[in-house]
């Protein structure tokens, strides 16, 4: 479950992820990058307390 994940924990997970779902490069980034974002961003998934 990602809420018992830590920031770090998040980062790792989403990056790894992306490593192995998509193959373009730039591609790559571009999603991780926008789904990092989204995850800062967002009340739900970034606050920890």
């Amino acid at each position: 479950m990602l809420q018992d994940l830590d920031e770090q924990q998040i980062k790792d997970f989403i990056e790894k992820w992306h490593n192995l779902t998509f193959n373009d490069e730039a591609d790559k980034v571009r999603k991780l990058e926008r789904l990092q974002k989204a995850i800062n961003s967002s009340k739900a998934i970034g606050s920890t307390g």
